[in-house]
C-alpha cells in the first residue's frame, strides 16, 4: 500500500503549530510552517490579512485557509514523490526533513542514506547526491523498499548529523542564515519523535 498524504500532513502540523515569528528564525513570520519570507506568494497570506480585517475568529477554523495549506503541503509532498513509497515512515521522514531543512537538502540526505546502506554497492548501485530525484535514485529507493532497508531510520541520523553541522559552523539548517543554538534542543525532540513513528510502524502499531 502507498503512503499516505494526510497522515504525514498531520504530524507536521502537530510540530509545526499555528502562526509563529520567533526572534533569531531566519524563516520569520510563519503559519503551520510556511514561511511568508521563503513563500511569499503564498495564497493563505492574503486569506490571513482579510480574516484579521474582518476580525474573524480562529484561523484553524476557516475552511479556504486550511485548504490553502493542504494545497501547499500536497504539491511539496508530490513533488518529492512521497507518492511513489510504500512505506508510511520513509515518506513521513523524507516529507518532514523537507519542511524542516528544505526539498533539496532532503533529497540529498536520503540519497546519502540510500549509499549508506547498500553495503558499498551489494544491494544496489551507489548514486550522486544531488538534491534530484533522479532514475537512479528512484531505482535504489524501490529495491531498498523491497528489501525493507531501513532507509527512514538512515536518513533521520543523517538529519541529526546536519543539525550537529550546522551548530558546528554557525549557519541555520538550509545554509543561509546564521544558527540560532537555542532552536537545537527543538531539531532534536522532533527527531526522537520521528524515531518513535518508526519504531510503531516497525512492529505494526
Amino acid at each position: 500500500m502507498a503512503a499516505n498524504f494526510y497522515s504525514d500532513l498531520a504530524f507536521v502540523l502537530g510540530e509545526e503549530g499555528g502562526i509563529s515569528n520567533l526572534t533569531g528564525d531566519a524563516g520569520g513570520y510563519t503559519y503551520k510552517g510556511i514561511s511568508q519570507v521563503k513563500n511569499s506568494t503564498w495564497a493563505g497570506w492574503q486569506i490571513i490579512k482579510d480574516l484579521a480585517q474582518a476580525g474573524s475568529g480562529s484561523l484553524s477554523q476557516d475552511k479556504l485557509l486550511q485548504k490553502a495549506v493542504d494545497d501547499f503541503y500536497f504539491a511539496t509532498w508530490i513533488d518529492l514523490r512521497c507518492n511513489a513509497l510504500l512505506s508510511q515512515f520513509l515518506s513521513l521522514c523524507v516529507f518532514d526533513t523537507a519542511v524542516n531543512c528544505g526539498n533539496i537538502r532532503s533529497i540529498r540526505l536520503l540519497q546519502t542514506a540510500l549509499n549508506c546502506m547498500n553495503l558499498r554497492g551489494k544491494r544496489w548501485a551507489d548514486i550522486a547526491v544531488t538534491g534530484v530525484i533522479d532514475s537512479s535514485t528512484t531505482v535504489s529507493l524501490i529495491v531498498a523498499e523491497k528489501r525493507q532497508t531501513d532507509i527512514g531510520f538512515a536518513l533521520l541520523a543523517a538529519r541529526g548529523r546536519h543539525y550537529l553541522d550546522c551548530l558546528a559552523d554557525g549557519t541555520d539548517l538550509l545554509g543561509q542564515h546564521a544558527s540560532n543554538e537555542s532552536f537545537a534542543g527543538g531539531w532534536f525532540n522532533r527527531l526522537a519523535r520521528l524515531y518513535g513513528k518508526g519504531l510503531q510502524e516497525r512492529v505494526g502499531l
